[in-house]
C-alpha cells in the first residue's frame, strides 16, 4: 500500500475513532487502533511503528476497554448493587439498543433502578447503585478518551521520531 493512502486511511481510521467515541454507532477506540496499528502492518510505508510503539497501543487499547467495561458495574456493585440490580441494567441496556442515545445512557440506568427495587432495596439504595453506577460510567467513558488520545499521541511520537 503506498505511503499517501497508508497515511489517508490511518487518518480516516483515526477521526472515526475519535468521532466514535462521542457517537454511539460508530466503535470508536477499536476504530483508532486500527488506524494507528495500521502503519505497523502496512509494510510500504516510510515510517512504520516499532514493535515496542504497538505493544503499548495494544496495552492502551485493552486496558482501556476492559475499564470502560467494567466501570459501571464495579461503581454500582460497590454501593451495594444486587444481582436483580445487574439484571435490570443488562435489561435496561438491551432495550435502550432500540431508542438510540438516550437509550443507550438512560436504559441501563432505568434498569438498574428498577431491578434494585424489584429485589427488595430500598429507594434510597437503589438510587446510591443507580448513581455509583453513573459515575463508574462516566469514568469508564473518560478513561477510554483518554487512552485513545494516548494512542494518537504514541502514533505520532513512534512515527515522528
Amino acid at each position: 500500500m503506498p505511503e499517501a493512502l497508508t497515511w489517508c486511511l490511518s487518518l480516516v481510521l483515526i477521526f472515526l475513532g475519535l468521532l466514535g467515541m462521542v457517537v454511539p454507532v460508530l466503535p470508536g477506540l477499536p476504530l483508532v487502533y486500527l488506524g494507528t496499528a495500521l502503519h505497523k502492518f502496512a509494510f510500504f510505508t516510510a515510517h512504520p511503528i516499532s514493535w515496542t510503539a504497538f505493544w503499548v497501543l495494544t496495552a492502551l487499547f485493552i486496558v482501556a476497554q476492559l475499564i470502560e467495561l467494567f466501570a459501571g458495574f464495579f461503581g454500582a456493585a460497590s454501593a451495594g448493587m444486587n444481582r436483580w440490580g445487574l439484571l435490570g441494567g443488562v435489561i435496561g441496556l438491551i432495550a435502550g439498543l432500540f431508542f438510540s442515545l438516550p437509550g443507550l445512557i438512560f436504559g441501563p440506568l432505568i434498569g438498574l433502578f428498577l431491578g434494585q427495587l424489584f429485589g427488595g432495596q430500598p429507594q434510597a439504595q437503589a438510587l446510591r447503585a443507580t448513581f455509583a453506577f453513573a459515575v463508574g460510567s462516566v469514568v469508564g467513558f473518560a478513561v477510554k478518551f483518554s487512552a485513545a488520545m494516548a494512542m494518537v499521541a504514541v502514533l505520532l511520537f513512534a512515527v515522528l521520531f
